[in-house]
């Protein structure tokens, strides 16, 4: 199973994004090696995103840094997860 979160932003540890990096910290070093999780950031990347490619976590980013590339953003998220076939999308 693949589960795929989607964050705002990974610059800083804020209540979001530590759980969410806490939740999938979590979820790799589990028993169960059926389930693969992966994070998608809307924003660049930045420290989370930094000390979960450190836990071996597959982080992306779409880049999205101003109204005028949402769209482009918005096309990118889908074609992602067209991609990797998720099962979850946690927002």
């Amino acid at each position: 199973m693949i589960i795929v979160h989607v964050i705002t932003g990974t610059q800083k540890y804020g209540g979001a994004e530590a759980m969410m990096a806490r939740l999938v910290k979590e979820g790799v070093t589990s028993e169960d090696k059926s389930v693969t999780h992966q994070v998608v950031s809307l924003s660049p990347l930045g420290d989370v995103a930094m000390d979960l490619q450190h836990e071996g976590i597959r982080v992306e980013s779409l880049q999205i840094t101003s109204f005028f590339n949402v769209l482009s953003g918005m096309f990118k998220l889908i074609m992602l997860l067209r991609r990797e076939k998720a099962d979850v999308v946690q927002t």
